[in-house]
């Protein structure tokens, strides 16, 4: 299996083949008869000046030489020169490629670069691979290495992705939100990310005809850990609750300074119900979802509003005999 560690000793020697064939095909032979440089032709009895060989074309002025060795043997070192020259080429491209995609070598590796060059492919690559680039930023960031011009460039890579699957996964997430906290991102870009928003669910539930439970979730999704840090909240405010068409106004509010995290149950308001009994009932909860900024200094200052419908269906329980 072609490990890095191998392919690093490949690169190094196809590198530095290179040199060493060229070495063995420029060595001068001992002193003999006139050929051509380039086929081996034989041109004694030829002129040097403006003639050129009659074998292969070249002009004899440039590649004319005196030498021990016999055709065949010329056209051996012309092929050692072309190898040499394919084999540095070669070496050299292997090895810049290793150091793209080697990520060993991240943590030596300049914020710029990392900003610049390795975020433009880490956003395209799977999240397994490109977490390592991005958490590295984040690092540099924490520790005041990376500008926020460097900053704001690995976002912007982000963010032309971050509605894809592969985009930098998790750390790339939590990149946004330092730039956001820092004020490298502005409100209005961060509050466009539909994958920001929480999303809430209708719990299945079931009651009598006199009365329902309503129970949401509430599910953050992939951003729960980074917004946990960086001072984003959600406010939740239930505005009609409607049960088989049976509307029930409501004011109730919810409030989350802290990201929460995921399925995290909310409130239970109980909805009363006067329709005839039915195996299940749709149900559904009008609400508005707020983005709060609750960072130091910002008085929990509302970014984004969305309303938002929340539906599902109930199952109606008959009452036990007896009850009333």
């Amino acid at each position: 299996m072609l490990t890095f560690d191998l392919a690093w000793a490949i690169a190094a020697a196809l590198f530095l083949a290179g040199p060493v064939m060229w070495f063995f095909a420029r060595r001068s032979s001992t002193t003999g008869g006139r050929r051509c440089g380039e086929c081996g032709y034989d041109l004694i009895g030829a002129t040097t000046t403006s003639e050129r060989c009659p074998e292969c074309g070249a002009t004899l002025a440039e590649v004319a030489i005196d030498t021990r060795l016999d055709a065949a043997g010329i056209r051996r070192r012309g092929r050692l020169r072309r190898m040499s020259g394919w084999s540095t080429v070669a070496g050299l491209a292997a090895l810049l490629l290793l150091l793209l995609v080697d990520l060993r070598r991240i943590p030596v590796t300049p914020p710029a670069w990392l900003a610049r060059v390795d975020a433009r492919w880490a956003v395209r690559s799977p999240d397994t691979t490109s977490a390592a680039v991005f958490q590295r930023l984040v690092d540099l960031r924490c520790g005041g290495e990376l500008s926020d011009a460097d900053l704001r460039t690995a976002v912007d890579r982000i963010l032309a992705r971050i509605d894809q699957r592969n985009h930098g996964g998790a750390p790339a997430r939590e990149l946004i939100m330092h730039a956001w906290r820092d004020g490298v991102v502005t409100d209005e870009e961060l509050v466009a990310i539909d994958g920001l928003w929480p999303v809430i669910e209708l719990e299945p539930t079931s009651g009598t005809r006199s009365s329902m439970p309503i129970s949401t979730r509430v599910d953050c999704g992939d951003f729960r850990v980074p917004i946990a840090k960086a001072g984003l909240g959600i406010e939740i405010a239930w505005k009609e609750i409607l049960v088989d068409g049976v509307s029930f106004a409501t004011d109730r509010a919810e409030e989350f300074p802290r990201w929460p995290g995921p399925g995290l149950p909310t409130s239970e308001p109980a909805a009363f119900v006067e329709t005839a009994p039915a195996e299940t009932v749709p149900a559904e909860i009008r609400m508005t979802v707020s983005l709060v900024d609750v960072r130091a200094g910002t008085a929990g200052a509302v970014l984004a509003t969305r309303n938002i419908v929340v539906s599902g269906r109930h199952e109606i329980e008959e009452p036990a005999v007896g009850d009333d």
